[in-house]
């Protein structure tokens, strides 16, 4: 789980450039599968069931984009959370490229979970086809489901020391307002050092590793680096960095 820093997109700016690259499109047996299949694997939908899967689905528009178009800006306001039918696309932060997309990847959850200016920069390298949910729709989806599973997130969060001095009711605010559950495959990056902070972790369950020094490749893996600790159920990280606005300090994975 995750505790949301809030913080406002600020005034003036500018929103995803999708809008404006719609087109009329139906979404046929194939293509659905194929959608649901990369909301699923998305680090913020693991959980989600097969109703509010298809609320998200059936909230889709299609939109289209030539060979070196923006999809998101770095920087700006998130509006709606994306997943690539067809063609490439090259996700880049502070000039570099991070990672590529292809049919079935999703993107754009963070800014939009998090109310935060987008963390990367999405063009497309090829004509590109993308499936898009309004943000409204898709927050309100994940609060639908963290409601359904608060009893298990309350008692979660009396296992964590950091919120022993919190009361009972403090508690219950927590559980209800800023706890949101992500799910990382064995491997994958949490947060990079030196990258925007958005928010603090708990461990639910699992085993990570922290790292200093490590080099990110386009696929998200983590190699090099040195390995100052461990993390494990009911530990926490990000907090100071979280509070004070800092960049990230080391790699969890």
């Amino acid at each position: 789980p995750r505790l949301p820093a809030i913080r406002a997109a600020g005034a003036g700016a500018a929103g995803d450039a999708a809008e404006s690259h719609r087109k009329d499109c139906v979404m046929d047996a194939e293509t659905k599968k194929l959608v649901m299949a990369g909301i699923s694997k998305d680090r913020f939908c693991s959980s989600l069931t097969a109703d509010s899967l298809e609320i998200l689905i059936s909230s889709m528009a299609y939109y289209v984009f030539n060979q070196g178009e923006t999809v998101v800006n770095e920087g700006g306001q998130g509006t709606a959370f994306y997943v690539v039918q067809t063609g490439s696309l090259e996700v880049s932060a502070a000039r570099k490229v991070i990672n590529t997309l292809g049919a079935g990847d999703a993107f754009g959850a963070i800014a939009l979970v998090y109310d935060c200016p987008r963390t990367a920069t999405v063009r497309a390298k090829s004509a590109s086809g993308i499936w898009g949910v309004d943000g409204a729709t898709f927050r309100n989806v994940l609060k639908e489901r963290s409601k359904q599973r608060y009893v298990e997130t309350r008692q979660f969060l009396d296992t964590i020391a950091l919120f022993d001095g919190l009361s009972a009711q403090q508690k219950d605010l927590v559980g209800q307002l800023a706890i949101v559950e992500e799910v990382f495959d064995k491997g994958c990056c949490v947060i990079s050092e030196g990258e925007t902070t958005t928010a603090m972790y708990c461990v639910r369950r699992g085993e990570l590793g922290v790292i200093v020094g490590g080099m990110r490749d386009r696929s998200g893996r983590v190699t090099g680096g040195k390995r100052i600790a461990t993390l494990r159920s009911g530990d926490c990280f990000g907090e100071r960095a979280a509070l004070y606005g800092e960049a990230r300090s080391s790699t969890v994975v």
